[in-house]
């Protein structure tokens, strides 16, 4: 499969598990993306990891050097990821309100933690683990959100 498949059918299923119910017309996520890679490298086989960084990425070099390794898939997000994650935390305000949770404070609580994650991330250094997978060549995703979705689901 292309990596650009692969991620075509990442969102497409995060959107068809999206909490939120009717909101088909959801385009994609900005806490996921193609981080490193070319559209049309083929995928075989993937490393997946809650927390990738220069470590896991040092580690997925060697077994791509022993057996074969094609892709890095990390849940939590790196890179114009990671940048733009407090872009996607508006969606939790229709999961408050859809439990009975009036919108207002819904939005106050949510403005309060987007500012919270906004000062968390502003100092980081988020294309640290973006900067080694280019380097060791090796192309990454970060799905976010499409998996939160479907751990939603689950629960």
């Amino acid at each position: 499969m292309k990596l650009s498949r692969f991620f075509e059918l990442v969102r497409r299923y995060g959107v068809a598990a999206d909490p939120r119910g009717g909101k088909k017309n959801i385009a994609g996520y900005a806490d996921s993306a193609i981080l490193n890679g070319s559209m049309e490298a083929d995928v075989r086989k993937i490393l997946v990891g809650i927390d990738i960084d220069t470590p896991e990425l040092l580690l997925a070099d060697r077994i791509r050097r022993q057996s074969g390794l094609d892709l890095v898939l990390a849940h939590h997000p790196q890179g114009k990821a990671l940048a733009g994650l407090y872009g996607v935390m508006q969606l939790q305000v229709d999961i408050l309100r859809s439990a009975g949770i009036p919108e207002q404070v819904a939005q106050g609580y949510l403005n309060d933690r987007k500012r919270q994650v906004m000062r968390r991330l502003s100092s980081g250094n988020h294309n640290r683990a973006v900067d080694a997978a280019r380097l060791l060549n090796i192309p990454m995703v970060c799905a976010h959100t499409p998996a939160d979705n479907h751990v939603f689901q689950f629960i």
